[in-house]
């Protein structure tokens, strides 16, 4: 409250006359949230370091602005301004999301590469039974879609006893696998056929040419 005033005091709030005590002390405007949020997005804005740093992450595709904003609580745009605020940033920004595609690219294709080159064998042991999960090799665990596992039974009651176990076992489509991959190391090119229709005058054009 400001000095000289008192409970009854009057004041302009948005072209009205309100007394102190219809709303407190002045208060400045935003919740403390918005205001903590605001002046969190300031010291990011004024840190070259730790604008730096989110560029390098960026770059290595540890993160994106996306998920930032939502870790940090900062505003997408905001975030956004902030890298493109003057040329050096805004290339180091474009640059970063050029090397972070490429990174993708790359994981992607490795992903695919998993799946057409898969042995299902190395999935089993020398007796033909399946490896436990936590011991089949990485490039097998990640061909695989999924692992489907039935007990078997027989008898009722009391008597029920466990005959035998049915462990079935989806590898991702390996033929869709190599296809993908084929066509992003550019070693498949598809073909289309374009099919124009001939006007009259190109229809009398061609018969001519066809009685010759």
């Amino acid at each position: 409250m400001a000095e000289g005033e008192g409970k009854g005091s009057i004041r302009l709030v948005n072209g009205r006359l309100k007394s102190v005590s219809d709303f407190g002390e002045l208060k400045m405007p935003g919740s403390p949230k918005k205001r903590e949020r605001r002046e969190r997005m300031e010291d990011f804005e004024g840190d070259p370091e730790a604008v730096s740093e989110l560029i390098g992450e960026i770059a290595c595709g540890v993160t994106t602005l996306q998920i930032e904003a939502r870790v940090r609580d900062l505003p997408y745009n905001r975030l956004v301004e902030c890298l493109t605020s003057s040329s050096d940033r805004s290339e180091r920004y474009k640059d970063a999301l050029e090397i972070a595609k490429a990174h993708q690219a790359a994981r992607i294709l490795e992903e695919l590469s998993y799946v057409a080159l898969a042995d299902i064998r190395e999935a089993f042991d020398e007796f033909g039974n399946l490896l436990p999960v936590h011991e089949l090799p990485e490039h097998i665990a990640r061909a695989i879609s999924g692992i489907e596992v039935t007990e078997e039974f027989a008898g009722r009651g009391d008597l029920r006893v466990k005959t035998g176990t049915t462990k079935k076992v989806r590898f991702v489509e390996k033929n869709r696998a190599l296809e993908l991959a084929a066509k992003i190391l550019g070693m498949l090119i598809e073909k289309r056929e374009i099919t124009k229709e001939l006007t009259l005058e190109e229809l009398l054009v061609q018969g001519e040419r066809d009685e010759d």
